[in-house]
C-alpha cells in the first residue's frame, strides 16, 4: 500500500462524515422550521379578574398562529368559568364573562396551530387569583378607620386612620373618604391603599349622599357635591390627583347640570348622569355630557347584589337561612341582629352585618361575619359597617 493510499480513505472518510452533519443540519432546521407554536408568557391581573366581570388572560407565543384554539380548557378543581377567546397575531386572548374565585389556581390548557406552516401543538400553564378584599369603616368619630380584609384568611390592614370618617369608597387599590377634621372644616382623603402618601381636597359637608365612586378602570374619581338647592357631579383625575383637576360636569360655560344620581358605567370610565329634570347624560373623559336614551339602572338594580332573597334571606332579624329553610348562620349575642347580606365581587363569600342591640355601648361595633356562600362555613368575623361589599 502506497502512502497516498490512507491520505486518500482520510480524506473520503472526512468528506463522509462532513455530508452527514450537513444532512443532520439540514434536517434539523427543517423539523424547527415546522415546531409548533410555543407559549411565552401569560398575563392576568390577579386582583381585578376577582373583583370585574369582563378581565382578560392573555396567552402570547413565539409565531402567530392561524385561530384561536378551539378546545381550550380553563378549570380550578371546583370552578369552570364561561368566557370568550380570540387570537390575534402571536396572542390568545380570554375574556371572562363574571369574576373568577378567589385564591384558586387555574389551569389552562388547549391547542396553537401555526400561521406560517400549519404545525400544532398542546400548551398547558396555569395561574393563580387573589384573594378577595373586604373593607370596611371602624368607628366615625376622633381615630376612625378603614381597615381592608383578604378573604379568605389574611391579616388585617388598616388602609386610613383618620378622624370624623363619615363616607367612604374603594376602588381597585384606591380609597376615597369624606371626613369632617376636628377644626370643623370637610375635606375628601384620597390615597392608595399601600401608600402612605395621602391627598386632601377640600369639600362641603353634604346632607344627601355623596355618591363617592371609582371608575372601574382605574381612571377617574367622582362624588357628588351638595349646592344647596341642587347637587352637582365632578370628576377627578387620579392621574393628578396631588392637584384638584376635578371638573364639574357642565353643559356649557355657565350651566351645571343639576345630579339626582349617577354612576359609572361597568369596566368603562364613562359615568351616567340622571337630572333632577329626568334628562339621562353620559359623560366621557372629555367632560362633554351627551344627551341619551338609553334606559337609566336604578340604584337598586346597579348595587352590589344583598341576596335576601330566594337562596338566602335574613329571618326574624335573627338568622341567615338558605332556599331550604336551613340556618347558615346565627349571631351568638340573643341580642345582637342580622341587618343586611352582601355578596362578595365574585359571589364567593358573603358578609352578614351584625349590629349589637345596644348601639350605645362602647364595645357594641358593628361586625362583619363572612361566611362561605357555597358551605355557610363562618370564615371570619371581622369589626366594622358599611362593608364595601354592599356598595
Amino acid at each position: 500500500m502506497t502512502g497516498a493510499q490512507p491520505q486518500r480513505r482520510f480524506q473520503l472518510v472526512a468528506a463522509l462524515t462532513g455530508l452527514v452533519l450537513l444532512l443532520l443540519t439540514v434536517a434539523g432546521a427543517a423539523t424547527g422550521a415546522v415546531r409548533a407554536p410555543q407559549l411565552r408568557d401569560t398575563g392576568i391581573q390577579p386582583e381585578r379578574v376577582v373583583e370585574l366581570a369582563g378581565q382578560r388572560l392573555t396567552l402570547t407565543f413565539n409565531q402567530p398562529l392561524s385561530a384561536a384554539p378551539t378546545n381550550l380548557a380553563i378549570a380550578s378543581e371546583t370552578h369552570s368559568p364561561k368566557f370568550d377567546v380570540s387570537a390575534s397575531g402571536a396572542q390568545i386572548t380570554v375574556t371572562f364573562h363574571e369574576p373568577l374565585l378567589a385564591a384558586q389556581e387555574y389551569r389552562v390548557s388547549g391547542d396553537a396551530t401555526s400561521l406560517a406552516t400549519g404545525a400544532s401543538g398542546v400548551f398547558s400553564t396555569s395561574f393563580k387569583t387573589a384573594a378577595q378584599r373586604l373593607v370596611t369603616r371602624v368607628g366615625d368619630g376622633p381615630g376612625s378607620r378603614i381597615v381592608a380584609y383578604e378573604v379568605p384568611g389574611g391579616k388585617p390592614k388598616e388602609v386610613l386612620t383618620a378622624d370624623g370618617i363619615y363616607d367612604y369608597a374603594v376602588g381597585g387599590n384606591w380609597v376615597a373618604a369624606a371626613r369632617e377634621r376636628a377644626t370643623g372644616d370637610f375635606v375628601l382623603t384620597v390615597k392608595q391603599q399601600d401608600s402612605s402618601e395621602q391627598v386632601e381636597l377640600p369639600i362641603f359637608k353634604s346632607e344627601r349622599d355623596h355618591q363617592i365612586q371609582f371608575s372601574p378602570d382605574g381612571t377617574l374619581l367622582g362624588m357628588k357635591y351638595d349646592l344647596v338647592s341642587h347637587d352637582v357631579l365632578a370628576l377627578q383625575s387620579l392621574a393628578n390627583i396631588s392637584t384638584f383637576g376635578g371638573r364639574v360636569v357642565q353643559l356649557d360655560e355657565v350651566t351645571q347640570l343639576k345630579v339626582a344620581d349617577w354612576y359609572f358605567e361597568q369596566n368603562s370610565n364613562t359615568a351616567h348622569v340622571l337630572t333632577q329634570s329626568g334628562d339621562h347624560y353620559t359623560v366621557g373623559l372629555d367632560g362633554v355630557p351627551q344627551l341619551t336614551d338609553d334606559p337609566w339602572i336604578p340604584l337598586a338594580d346597579r348595587s352590589k347584589p344583598q341576596w335576601n332573597g330566594s337562596e338566602l334571606h335574613i329571618e326574624s332579624e335573627r338568622t341567615v337561612v338558605n332556599a331550604q329553610g336551613e340556618i347558615i348562620y346565627q349571631p351568638a349575642a340573643p341580642s345582637s341582629k342580622v341587618s343586611r347580606i352582601c355578596l362578595s365581587p365574585n359571589k364567593q363569600f358573603v358578609a352578614v352585618e351584625v349590629v349589637p342591640a345596644d348601639s350605645g355601648e362602647a364595645s357594641a361595633t358593628p361586625q362583619q361575619a363572612v361566611i362561605a356562600r357555597s358551605t355557610g362555613v363562618l370564615l371570619a368575623t371581622l369589626p366594622g359597617t358599611v362593608a364595601s361589599w354592599c356598595g
